[in-house]
């Protein structure tokens, strides 16, 4: 499943959102077709990709790999001239759900490293599995999955081979790790609700590292002991949150989404955004990536869901400037 020529950068620290302060410059963007996506195309029969708000700020567009394979993309990080995308697929041998995690290609969508699980003890634990990889995040320090319940730190030089874990951490309610994200020094998650409001917890990457280190606990069950790692502060968040950033100024951008609807919140601001966004990030050149998972619940679940790219880079100093978002309260 690892081609055995492919190579890929060390992990970069996360590129992280630049204040646009000014009037940007014409886009050279062309909004991608049915027949401009790369990479290889699920089994769908539309032949034409569903428009949304702000989709002409989009540049470039890929499918991610093994959608047919029943992989639905939760995470997204970019690093260099690939992208690594965690997300979750039915498991045959384990009769349930499992966290995927692949090294793509940004440039041609092809696949680079892929681990079809990932499964280990947390601390002294019996090894539990990986299920949802709803967030995904790189820095220095390796890889990392987040989930609603753990978190795993992943050897990007190992990923799909024995040893691929490097540590690993339980997520202890009410903190949840449904979205998350890694920027100066923090780490920033949430959990993911229907209707209700979520919440955000921020911990102190140092902490996490600490040795001896394996579980998060929120700011209301401050704990003494190293095992123990407490929430520097909390907030809350707007529900059906499946994305989120942290900007060179602390602030937060936030993703909701459904299968049909998107919406990227940058502060008081609601764009439009891509139907089924789930994870994003910047790249060297500050344009923003997003993955969606809805072409890939309509190959799952084999419903009517509109077809989007699964991968899509955006011009961010247009997208800022377009029309806010009417699908999403």
């Amino acid at each position: 499943m690892i081609p055995a020529c492919a190579t890929a950068p060390e992990p970069n620290e996360p590129i992280v959102a630049k204040p646009v302060n000014s009037t940007p410059a014409p886009s050279n963007c062309k909004r991608p077709t049915l027949a401009t996506v790369k990479g290889e195309r699920p089994p769908i029969r539309q032949r034409q990709l569903r428009r949304y708000g702000n989709d002409r700020y989009s540049c470039a567009a890929l499918w991610v790999p093994k959608l047919q394979q029943g992989f639905v993309p939760q995470g997204l990080a970019i690093d260099g001239n690939t992208a690594w995308i965690s997300g979750h697929a039915w498991d045959e041998d384990l009769h349930h759900q499992s966290c995927q995690l692949m090294q793509i290609d940004v440039r041609t969508g092809k696949l680079l490293k892929f681990t079809p699980r990932i499964k280990g003890p947390v601390g002294k634990l019996p090894p539990v599995a990986c299920r949802h990889g709803g967030a995904v995040a790189v820095t220095k320090h390796g890889v990392w999955v987040i989930e609603t319940a753990r978190i795993w730190l992943m050897d990007p030089r190992r990923v799909g081979k024995s040893g691929q874990i490097k540590r690993s951490w339980r997520v202890i309610k009410p903190a949840m790790g449904s979205v998350g994200a890694i920027g100066d020094g923090l780490l920033i998650m949430g959990g993911y609700t229907g209707h209700e409001p979520a919440r955000l917890d921020w911990f102190r990457l140092s902490d996490l590292l600490r040795r001896g280190a394996v579980e998060l606990r929120p700011r209301e069950m401050r704990l003494p002991g190293s095992r123990f790692v407490t929430a520097i502060r909390s907030q809350s968040a707007p529900s059906k949150m499946q994305g989120l950033q942290i900007g060179q100024d602390d602030s937060l951008m936030i993703g909701r989404s459904t299968s049909i609807c998107g919406q990227l919140r940058l502060g008081r601001l609601s764009l439009a955004f891509l139907p089924g966004a789930e994870g994003f990030d910047f790249d060297r050149d500050g344009d923003l990536w997003v993955v969606s998972e809805t072409t890939a619940l309509n190959v799952v679940e084999r419903r009517s869901k509109p077809i989007v790219p699964s991968l899509v880079r955006f011009d961010y100093s247009r997208l800022v400037t377009g029309a806010r978002s009417r699908c999403m309260g």
